[in-house]
């Protein structure tokens, strides 16, 4: 096999990035291709070839999967923000079940015959226009004009869009205008290659219960020019802008975002609600882009977490307090308070936000750490300052899951159930696996599509511990 080989695959599966997955007829060797589904037979011509695997391009489809859909947006297979806009989102919901099930059972090392209830999905009735954040690129024509956009698929190559199906409409009428004030005012846009230009990109974050914006704009510079006519421009196009600020990253490359913010109008914070839970978020926050799923999300965490009243919870990754915060605020709203949050997050910042929000909402009891847990955790437990006993263990870790040493402190407190929720079903069943080594065994597993039309999906795990 070599490439520009072309040969017939039937496609049987297909990976979270949206590649249909088939064999080499003869040969065996598996062959990745974008855009191809289960079920479709294809004219397959070889783009890429390894010792191990193939990757081909489809150049023609034989027999049409019945979940094959025309995408609704002109940027599908140009934009790398959506591999499943082919694909109907029945299906595509069904796709992602199914991936996080295969991940336990094959990576975990949990049989079909084990105890586990897998839960069907939970999706969205209207899954368009959900993300509540935005980082738009801006680039240089070939005519030499300003433009932004996203980023071209595996690239750095800016492509210029009018509309995103999946961005609040706030965040693209708040990306033109600067980008129309730019052209106005002949700034000009930053250069990877040369280190030259000013503006490198525009975040935006929107909020669901206020119906403002936040607008972060990068430059690589210390101020930006005409500064009092952008603050005027942007707020008469968009006057739903309630706070913008500018962030100085002079780093050479594609690093998105510098250490300084510097705050030009409006708040300083932008507030949304979770669960009717009350967070402020500044521009660094880590926060769900998708405020819909996220109460959804939550909810599931609350069930699972089944709280009575008078319990001690420990929240690992906490990030803002957005987890712990919602079950202790719905806790005493209930009328069954629960007797102590304890949060860790590595990030500073971010714990100052968590004080901050659990004041905003008259949470008396909660206490945020920075640091290593374990350092935290042993430090507290130095000073007195640890709970008797934890029932509840929450862990909400990055993409790259949890480490051996952070599920062993995890499980240092001796807690009842461990809530483990996770953005990454190969490291969660990873995970999994270590804990019912250690002690604890999953007993449901929820999936949530947070990303709809993206690969990734959002689980929440909820393990007790064994009984001997």
């Amino acid at each position: 096999m070599q490439k520009n080989d072309i040969f017939e695959i039937n496609i049987t599966v297909i990976t979270e990035d949206g590649d249909g997955i088939g064999r080499i007829p003869g040969d065996g060797r598996v062959v990745f291709c974008k855009g191809a589904l289960p079920g479709e037979k294809i004219e397959a011509q070889i783009i890429k070839v390894t010792k191990d695997y193939a990757v081909a391009k489809v150049n023609e489809i034989i027999e049409k999967s019945p979940d094959r859909i025309t995408p609704d947006c002109s940027y599908t297979g140009k934009c790398g923000g959506c591999s499943f806009r082919h694909c109907s989102y029945e299906a595509h919901l069904k796709t992602k079940q199914q991936y996080v099930r295969d991940c336990i059972e094959r990576i975990g090392g949990f049989s079909e015959n084990s105890k586990i209830e897998f839960l069907p999905i939970i999706g969205m009735e209207n899954p368009y226009n959900y993300r509540n954040k935005a980082i738009f690129p801006f680039s240089t024509d070939r005519d030499g004009n300003i433009i932004s956009g996203f980023y071209r698929k595996n690239s750095h190559s800016v492509i210029e869009i009018d509309n995103c199906k999946i961005e609040n409409p706030m965040a693209s009428q708040i990306r033109l205008a600067v980008t129309e004030f730019a052209t106005t005012y002949n700034l000009t846009a930053y250069n990877e290659e040369t280190g030259k230009g000013l503006i490198r990109n525009l975040m935006v974050r929107t909020s669901r219960s206020q119906s403002e914006a936040m607008a972060v704009l990068a430059i690589n510079g210390n101020t930006l020019p005409h500064t009092n006519e952008f603050i005027s421009f942007l707020t008469e196009k968009c006057p739903f802008v309630s706070s913008v600020f500018v962030n100085i990253n002079k780093t050479s490359g594609n690093k998105v975002s510098g250490d300084k913010y510097i705050h030009l109008y409006g708040k300083e914070k932008l507030r949304d609600a979770i669960l009717d839970t009350w967070f402020d978020i500044s521009p660094m926050s880590f926060y769900q882009v998708n405020p819909e799923q996220t109460d959804r999300l939550y909810s599931v965490v609350k069930d699972f977490a089944n709280l009575r009243g008078n319990e001690n919870i420990l929240d690992i990754y906490c990030g803002i307090g957005t987890i712990g915060l919602c079950l202790a605020n719905n806790a005493q709203k209930s009328g069954n308070p629960i007797k102590s949050l304890t949060g860790i997050e590595y990030i500073r910042q971010a714990v100052v936000d968590a004080e901050h929000n659990a004041t905003l909402n008259d949470i008396t009891n909660a206490k945020f750490y920075d640091g290593d847990a374990g350092k935290v955790l042993s430090d507290l437990s130095e000073k007195g300052a640890l709970a008797d006993k934890y029932d509840l263990v929450i862990l909400d870790p990055p993409r790259k899951g949890c480490d051996k040493k952070l599920l062993d402190t995890a499980i240092s407190v001796n807690p009842e159930k461990i809530v483990y929720v996770s953005c990454n079903a190969a490291t969660l069943a990873r995970d999994l696996k270590y804990l019912r080594e250690i002690g604890y065994e999953p007993n449901k597993v929820q999936p949530v599509d947070m990303f709809p039309f993206a690969g990734h999906v959002e689980s929440v795990v909820c393990l007790e511990k064994r009984k001997c």
